[in-house]
């Protein structure tokens, strides 16, 4: 049996093309995908808006955790799904005043 051993760290290149006012075209290796703002926002609606993106970066990562740590403890999961809901406060993004906390609110 061969042992992978991680590196300690990663350099990551990623690289967003913003063609219009709320939509980035991400490319990360050979994977693309777009962030985008929805119509009544004055956006195209083509992606996740980049706090959606921001979530469910959250739900990948506690998938990845909860496999490693599972594999590492002899537990096999077949599946597992992953809600998330979150209020995010706007005044900030909308230069309406200052908020401390910009999520209010998460729930996993």
């Amino acid at each position: 049996m061969v042992t992978v051993k991680e590196k300690i760290t990663v350099t990551q290149r990623i690289r967003g093309n913003c063609p219009t006012h709320s939509r980035t075209e991400i490319s990360v290796r050979d994977v693309r995908t777009v962030i985008d703002e929805p119509k009544e926002r004055e956006g195209t609606n083509m992606g996740p808006t980049p706090t959606e993106t921001m979530v469910a970066a959250l739900i990948a990562c506690t998938n990845v955790i909860s496999h490693k740590c599972a594999k590492k403890h002899g537990v096999e999961l077949k599946a597992m799904t992953i809600d998330a809901e979150s209020t995010l406060d706007r005044r900030g993004t909308q230069l309406l005043g200052r908020s401390k906390c910009r999520f209010q609110k998460s729930v996993f």
